[in-house]
């Protein structure tokens, strides 16, 4: 998803929840995948 730095292309028919419910769900799979990876890569050593 490209999202252009114009403010009125979609904004009025996008609530305002909806960006920060994406950003949410995007940072906690960011968060989940290294998780996992360091969690792979640490368990050896400890």
């Amino acid at each position: 998803m490209v999202q252009h730095s114009t403010p009125d292309s979609t904004t009025d028919l996008v609530p305002s929840e909806f960006p920060r419910q994406l950003d949410i769900a995007q940072v906690s799979v960011y968060g989940l995948s290294f998780l996992s990876a360091g969690l792979f890569l640490f368990l050896p050593y400890s």
